[in-house]
């Protein structure tokens, strides 16, 4: 029989005590089916159109109750206005690069709490095996405009209306007193 002893000094306790809880955090985190680690990442599951109006709502945006969905592909080859469109994914923390030619479903809501707007603003979200991969809030003019999911801190439109604003310079505005009775 063979016995080993030996004297651990506090430091290599401490060593040995942290390797081990290491590989069992390791062993733990590898176990997890990857959808309960996207859940445990903060990540919000998604399976339904009721997830996508909750997801919004935890934006801070309350929309319609009734919504489209439809299937889409991301393109392979971007132009220069997906890239774009890639650059509002990225400035939220999202990149859509990895999905190119993937088959994502998107989900289109009608924005109900807009600030000071009078148009239609669409909530589109982008969701891929279950989990937001992007999206937008945008206008339906085709001289519209769009953003990522947070308000932007300047409204990216005018909010005065025509009645509120300067006639332009050239302009000859004659108004004459209104009398009194």
């Amino acid at each position: 029989m063979f016995i080993l002893t030996t004297k651990l000094s506090p430091v290599k306790l401490l060593a040995i005590s942290l390797a081990v809880v290491t590989l069992v955090l390791g062993v733990v985190f590898l176990a997890l089916p990857k959808d309960e680690v996207a859940e445990t990442a903060g990540q919000l599951k998604i399976k339904d159109a009721e997830d996508v109006r909750s997801f919004l709502s935890s934006q801070g945006w309350e929309t319609s109750i009734s919504g489209s969905h439809e299937s889409v592909t991301i393109p392979t080859e971007w132009n220069s206005t997906f890239s774009g469109y890639n650059q509002i994914q990225a400035d939220q923390g999202y990149d859509l690069t990895k999905l190119k030619g993937k088959e994502v479903t998107r989900y289109t809501f009608e924005v109900t709490n807009y600030p000071d707007q009078n148009e239609i603003i669409l909530a589109n979200v982008l969701v891929y095996k279950g989990r937001v991969v992007g999206g937008d809030l945008s206008t339906t003019r085709a001289d519209g405009y769009m953003h990522g999911f947070a308000l932007p801190e300047e409204l990216p439109f005018d909010t005065q209306t025509d009645a509120e604003t300067d006639p332009a310079p050239d302009t000859q505005v004659d108004a004459e007193p209104i009398p009194e009775k």
